[in-house]
């Protein structure tokens, strides 16, 4: 079981590493989009020491066209392969919520699907209580994605 993290950047099939790393490697993927805006280049944000501008999508033309990009990307994902992508965010202003980073949402759902797939698995002949798991990236250089690989691998995030 894999899951792959794509961003901005990686809303392709043909040539994304990770995806292509997962693929080979594992027998079910989870494409995972997290929308985390509080955590993509806003001053104040992690990883952002310095910035004196706004560097995130959020609230410009670039966030419309992502919308765009996944949609196509989804409805591509069913299509060809019979797969879905996962959306995954909260609102950080919603009401009594401490909103969730990327790490968390991507462990979380990988957690998900394995709690699923070792219920599924019981009473079959061949029982595996453990399914592997692990999470794909591409690398990026950006202060504020570094920080959210770092925070990803420091919560025990099986790497890919």
């Amino acid at each position: 079981l894999g899951a792959v993290w794509l961003r901005c950047g990686d809303l392709r099939l043909s040539d994304n590493p990770a995806l292509h790393e997962a693929a080979s490697a594992c027998d079910e993927v989870l494409l995972c989009f997290c929308w985390c805006p509080w955590e993509e280049g806003k001053p104040g944000g992690p990883g952002s020491e310095g910035l004196r501008q706004d560097w995130s999508l959020e609230g410009t033309a670039l966030q419309l066209l992502m919308a765009e990009a996944l949609q196509g990307l989804a409805a591509r994902v069913r299509e060809e392969y019979g797969n879905r992508l996962l959306i995954l965010g909260q609102d950080p202003a919603a009401p009594g919520t401490v909103a969730p980073g990327a790490a968390e949402l991507l462990l979380e759902a990988l957690e998900a699907r394995r709690q699923h797939r070792r219920v599924a698995a019981q009473g079959e002949e061949e029982e595996d209580d453990e399914v592997e798991a692990a999470v794909y990236w591409n690398r990026r250089a950006e202060p504020w994605e570094r920080r959210r690989e770092v925070d990803l691998e420091r919560r025990g995030a099986p790497p890919g």
